[in-house]
């Protein structure tokens, strides 16, 4: 009898632990008009992202308190209403707009889920007919499902795209961030998008592979922790990696090399043709820039000398329009920022 009682009572407690864990709801999760979620980038250091990130299951441990983050590489996503984008009227049922550039659909029935309807990606407008389902609600550990979309695609010429999106809520458990920070309760969803694109280039098919990694915490409404793959491949693949930690997470732990912070100005953003840079060059190093786009290839780099002061305007005419990284290093002092280019 007394075995009985004692099974009894383990169930009783594993049911409370499950119930307790985290469920991504519709009302406190999906984006709304007005947030603006901001990250910085993440220097891994010694850490193997890859291996921590293929643990999963239940109780599974994170343990990211080695990586350091980049001081003043904050990164700022803003939601906004249809209104504030004159393209969205392109994108019929768009509800909010993500930084100008994703266009979404919020839909209660008869399922509650977020959908992609349109976006423009390096230059590329993309416009989805059969729209590509981000994220269904409520999503707890051990939900998936994966989804079809197609459209059309303009870039150089006009196209076609299909492929498919799988969201798998893998792992549930700890995650361990810099500063002896413990997240407990933690959701790891994962997302993988296979696209493929025809006639964009003539006879060239065009591959893109996106996975995503993100670590929720009930005490936020974004991601605490993202990491992001893309590979793009047009006859050989590209692939470029990004890390960006909450900075609600209070990160602790920042890099030291990010000294060019404190010296430079870098000015309007968005920009159009070109950009200012103001640099107090207090080592006389050599200074240069490098120009990543928003897959993670560089495409120009600029030698701007070492003189004590460096006011220089910055040509970017000669890019497409779209989200670019500017890394501006002297020696061992670096400095990342984010520019639109409109």
């Amino acid at each position: 009898m007394k075995k009985i009682y004692f099974n009894l009572v383990a169930i009783i407690f594993l049911s409370q632990i499950a119930s307790a864990q985290l469920s991504l709801s519709q009302t406190n999760f999906e984006p709304t008009v007005g947030d603006t979620n901001k990250a910085y980038l993440v220097d891994t250091g010694l850490v193997n992202i890859k291996t921590i990130n293929a643990v999963t299951g239940s109780n599974a441990l994170w343990d990211f308190s080695s990586l350091s983050v980049i001081a003043n590489s904050i990164t700022s996503t803003v939601y906004s209403s249809t209104t504030s984008a004159s393209s969205a009227t392109n994108f019929p049922g768009c509800t909010f707009v993500q930084s100008n550039s994703s266009f979404f659909k919020s839909v209660t029935t008869p399922s509650a889920q977020t959908e992609l309807l349109g976006g423009s990606l390096i230059g590329a407008s993309l416009n989805f007919t059969n729209s590509a389902i981000v994220l269904k609600y409520p999503f707890a550990y051990s939900n998936n499902y994966t989804d079809s979309y197609s459209g059309t695609v303009t870039y150089t010429s006009n196209g076609t795209f299909s492929g498919s999106i799988t969201v798998n809520a893998d792992g549930t458990g700890t995650l361990n961030l810099p500063g002896g920070q413990v997240f407990t309760n933690v959701l790891r969803v994962k997302t993988t998008q296979n696209t493929t694109a025809n006639n964009v280039i003539p006879f060239i098919p065009i591959t893109i592979k996106v996975t995503n990694y993100d670590y929720y915490h009930a005490s936020q409404k974004y991601p605490i922790f993202n990491v992001n793959y893309n590979s793009i491949a047009i006859l050989t693949p590209t692939v470029s990696a990004t890390i960006r930690a909450n900075t609600k997470s209070t990160i602790v732990g920042l890099k030291e090399n990010s000294l060019l912070d404190q010296n430079l100005l870098m000015y309007p953003n968005p920009a159009k043709d070109y950009f200012n840079l103001n640099l107090s060059n207090a080592t006389s190093e050599m200074v240069l820039i490098n120009i990543y786009n928003a897959m993670g290839q560089l495409v120009k780099t600029i030698n701007l000398g070492n003189e004590a002061v460096i006011q220089k305007n910055i040509v970017i005419s000669d890019l497409k329009s779209g989200i670019y990284i500017i890394k501006t290093s002297a020696g061992t002092a670096t400095s990342t920022k984010r520019l639109v280019i409109e």
